[in-house]
């Protein structure tokens, strides 16, 4: 569970930033979907560090 909140943020904005390397290469789907995951990712796992009061 701590892990979770350790390491969602900091996997949450590596998916935006490969997203967005690969939507400059031309993989614009791929690049797309990387970076949707990753702003999910760090959202969901922002709300519950705020959530316990980290």
């Amino acid at each position: 569970m701590i892990g979770f909140f350790i390491a969602g943020p900091i996997l949450g904005i590596g998916a935006i930033i490969l997203g967005y390397m690969a939507k400059q290469k031309g993989e614009n789907n791929l690049g797309m979907v990387a970076m949707a995951a990753g702003t999910v990712i760090f959202l969901v796992s922002s709300f519950f560090v705020m959530l316990v009061g980290w």
